[in-house]
């Protein structure tokens, strides 16, 4: 804040205003208001009054603003000068974000894409005309882009973010704005860093590799790009993960991939025995999985639908009851959406539920509320629907059982 005779206060900093901006400015004349000031401008324009005046100047130059006022009938006159410039271009925030890092549920709370000029206080209608989003994590390592027309950040987008297990990373460029209906400008690109959204799981520490096109065997520290959902950076073959703890090292699970194509995944415990399978190889729509108590008996098993950005792995509850739930949830998988009938079994291998999962169309209606916009769907209809988003859901007859056998509960949606 600038001083003039210790009585007049103007506030753009370093006597700097900015061509094409509302700048804010701050006159003041202790013991006096604002009405009773004569104010005067060259070379730019005075818009609004107190507090909220704002100095505009169309070309570059100077500009000049004579402050008067009178003291026992003394007309006394301030002349402040600032130099215009042309304003710095605007950086990118992914809603109120900066680049950097941030964890999944802090990047799914922004809504929209907006722009600000640093360290210059003013008032300037940034409106972002269009920008293009990269995003690559450990769901695929082929990178997923798109462009976007407006300032709205994506379902799609968001949907990919909230998947990311372990990290991932969104790439913001050719942003285009408009700066109080000014032409369109390009702005710097930005990077979002995404924390892991889920710190239950054990992280693999390395990978080895089997090639299927010299049966070559090779060892890599593990990147969390791309192999959760396919072969990665590797050829066709076979990738098997390890953890390593206090003790010893751990086979984690393995999976056989033809490049981004899982063609059978199996999980195993920490004693070695077999976790879940699921197998792809002869069907690109619908897998078959299976998962297993530790001591080798059936938890439950039923189809899947193979990894896609258009599908939400979670399916959709339809009723409030927390009980019937987490019963159905522990039968379940997170690694793929159940698709078709399901049954699930106690460790004594009897019946513990039987239930059936239909597709259906969704949209984000706000953060992260989600809802059913159609009626059920194919799944052919994933292919033909680029831009929509699915997730499947209980259909039907279902019904739960006790551990003797004997019906308990059951329903129909």
């Amino acid at each position: 804040m600038l001083k003039a005779q210790t009585s007049v206060k103007l506030l753009p900093a370093n006597n700097v205003i900015y061509r094409g901006l509302y700048n804010h400015i701050e006159i003041k004349v202790e013991g006096y208001d604002y009405h009773q000031l004569s104010i005067r401008t060259e070379g730019c324009e005075l818009k609004g009054g107190y507090p909220n005046a704002y100095l505009v100047a169309s070309k570059m130059g100077n500009c000049l603003v004579s402050v008067s006022y009178k003291t026992n009938d003394t007309l006394h006159t301030d002349t402040f000068s600032f130099r215009v410039k042309d304003a710095p271009l605007p950086e990118p925030r992914f809603g109120t974000l900066e680049s950097g890092e941030y964890n999944v549920l802090k990047l799914l709370k922004q809504d929209y894409l907006s722009a600000r000029i640093p360290n210059v206080v003013c008032l300037g209608f940034i409106n972002i005309v269009s920008y293009q989003w990269k995003y690559s994590g450990d769901l695929n390592y082929t990178s997923i882009s798109d462009t976007v027309n407006g300032s709205k950040i994506p379902l799609k987008l968001k949907l990919l973010i909230g998947k990311t297990k372990y990290s991932g990373v969104v790439k913001i460029n050719k942003v285009k704005c408009e700066i109080n209906g000014g032409s369109a400008k390009e702005l710097e690109g930005m990077e979002l860093y995404i924390s892991s959204s889920d710190t239950t799981r054990d992280r693999p520490e390395f990978i080895v590799h089997r090639s299927d096109i010299d049966q070559r065997i090779t060892y890599h520290p593990y990147q969390p790009f791309g192999y959760e959902r396919g072969g990665g950076p590797f050829s066709p073959g076979v990738l098997k993960f390890y953890q390593i703890n206090d003790k010893d090292t751990v086979f984690a699970s393995e999976m056989k991939t033809n490049y981004n194509k899982i063609l059978y995944e199996k999980q195993y415990y920490p004693n070695g025995k077999l976790k879940a399978e699921y197998h792809f190889e002869k069907n690109d729509s619908l897998g078959n999985a299976i998962l297993y108590y530790e001591n080798g008996q059936i938890r439950s098993k039923g189809k899947v639908i193979p990894w896609n950005s258009q599908v939400i792995e979670k399916y959709n509850w339809k009723w409030g009851d927390s009980e019937k739930r987490s019963f159905i949830d522990s039968f379940l998988t997170n690694r793929y959406a159940p698709y078709g009938s399901w049954n699930g079994y106690y460790e004594n291998g009897t019946l513990a539920m039987d239930c059936n999962f239909d597709l259906v169309k969704v949209s984000l209606v706000e953060e992260e509320e989600i809802k059913v916009i159609s009626t059920y769907y194919f799944l052919s209809e994933i292919n033909r629907s680029q831009e929509s988003i699915f997730r499947t859901e209980i259909k039907g007859a279902w019904k739960f059982y006790n551990k003797e056998g004997s019906a308990s509960k059951n329903g129909n949606y």
